[in-house]
Formats: structure tokens, sequence, C-alpha cells
């Protein structure tokens, strides 16, 4: 499967994990335009150079593009994901890598369709030059998790209670349900609203929050967050006293995915003798 990389592109950041190696940075991008006055790049700045454009990625984007946005959309295949994973990639790979890539979709869209056009959008041969590095590196393989059910399957293995992961995005929440170790699809979806989509305070997203789990899971059991919002926490313990925070709570699904990886692989291997 040559060299296995999860990428978590979410709309508020991407976060990358190889076998040796993990990165973050903000999912902002926009047009280049050259800069004056010894603007430097950061260490979580991008210029890059694809297919004849050039774009800028992280603060730099937000910061000095004309155009430079997060894509707050729910739907992930398109030119913004591309790009951004691309750029993990490129920052995680050695010049001609062949790359098996696990990332992932909200569990409301992890349907063979949207999953297939993630597929199409990032299967082949790529050649890309990140502040000023050139390289070409071959996407051989794409599997398309599910974001929280990943993180959740990971939290399963040694773990047999019922409980709930909840995976607290930007543009998303996704909710899993978990009993002895298996996902439960009946009480596992996504809400669309996400922590960056939300118009008002902590407090009031966590309340919405609650109230809308609480609706649709009963009874309400311990819930483990994931997603990087670990200040949810004391809200959500306001309404609902079993709230755990990830230890690695950031990257629990790009862990995830890549672990994911290495047991499709190891199948694969045990298959083939």
């Amino acid at each position: 499967m040559g060299t296995i990389i999860s990428v978590d592109c979410g709309r508020s950041g991407v976060k990358g994990v190889s076998e040796h190696e993990r990165l973050y940075f903000r999912a902002a991008l926009g047009a280049h335009r050259e800069l004056r006055n010894g603007r430097e790049l950061g260490i979580d700045e991008f210029d890059v150079l694809y297919k004849a454009e050039r774009y800028f990625i992280g603060r730099i984007a937000a910061e000095e593009s004309e155009d430079g946005t997060q894509m707050m959309t729910a739907y992930k295949a398109h030119t913004d994901t591309k790009i951004l994973t691309l750029t993990a990639i490129h920052r995680l790979t050695h010049p001609d890598a062949r790359v098996t890539l696990i990332t992932g979709l909200p569990l409301k869209y992890h349907i063979e369709s949207d999953k297939q056009r993630m597929r199409e959008l990032l299967t082949g041969e790529h050649e890309l030059t990140v502040n000023g590095v050139k390289k070409r590196f071959t996407i051989e393989r794409v599997e398309v998790a599910a974001e929280g059910a990943a993180a959740a399957w990971h939290i399963g293995r040694t773990r047999r209670d019922r409980f709930h992961v909840v995976d607290i995005g930007s543009r998303t929440v996704n909710y899993v349900t978990m009993l002895n170790g298996r996902w439960i699809d009946k009480d596992s979806d996504s809400l669309d609203y996400g922590f960056e989509t939300f118009r008002g305070t902590e407090a009031q997203f966590a309340r919405v929050l609650i109230a809308d789990l609480g609706r649709l899971l009963r009874p309400l059991g311990p819930i483990v967050l994931v997603g990087g919002k670990e200040t949810l926490a004391a809200h959500l313990q306001t309404y609902q006293d079993k709230i755990e925070i990830h230890p690695d709570a950031l990257f629990a699904n790009a862990v995830a995915f890549r672990e994911m990886g290495v047991t499709i692989n190891a199948k694969s291997k045990a298959a083939s003798r």
C-alpha cells in the first residue's frame, strides 16, 4: 500500500498524520498575490503552486488574499478540499511517494456517491510546489471514513459500555453511539450546524447541542468529545455530568483514519499469503 497518510480536512483546520509525523494548519485558502515589505511565511503558512494556479494557505490566506476564506460547506468534494489535502500530503511525504490516503466525510454524507466523488477528486498523480519545494507523488488508493465514527471505532476497541462520541466541527457536529464496541447506526448522524456557523455564545451552543442530543438519543449516555473544542465541556456539564474530553481531541479522527489504513493494509497482506 506504500505510504499510509491520513488527512482530516476540516473547515476550520486541516489535520494530517503519517507514520512518524503530524501537522495542523488553518483551512483558509485564497489566491496568491505579490507581497511587499519582506512579509515572510510562518511555519503553518503555505505558498502553493498546482496546475499553473498559485494559492496562499493558512493564516496568510485569511490576511493577505483578496478572496482568502474558509469554505464552510458540508459538501467536501471540491477544489478547496483537494488543494488543502494535497498540501498536507506534500508536507508529510517524500518525492515520488506512492500514497494510500485515508480521509473523511461527515457521517450524514458518508454515502457511496459522495465517497466516490472524493476518490475521483484525489486519486492519481499530482505535482505541486509548496514554499518553493516541488514534489510529485501518486495517490494510489483513497479510503473515505466517516468523521466521528472513526474516532468512535478507535475508542470502542478498548471500551465496552454504551457511550456517544460527539465530534464538534466548525461546520457540522457528528454524533456516534457505541455499544459494547459496536456502532449503533440508528443512533448516529450529523447535525447541520457547527461551532463556527452557530450564531451565539459557547454556552448557547452547548445548550442547543445537548437539547438536540437529548431529543435524538434516549437515554443520553456518557459523551466523549472530539474535535478540539474542549472549552465546551464545562458548558455541557451544566446539563449532562458524564462529559469526557478525548486526550487527543483535535487529532482523534486523523489518528483513527490512519489506524484504519494500517488495519486494511494488514488484512490485505494476510489475504494475499
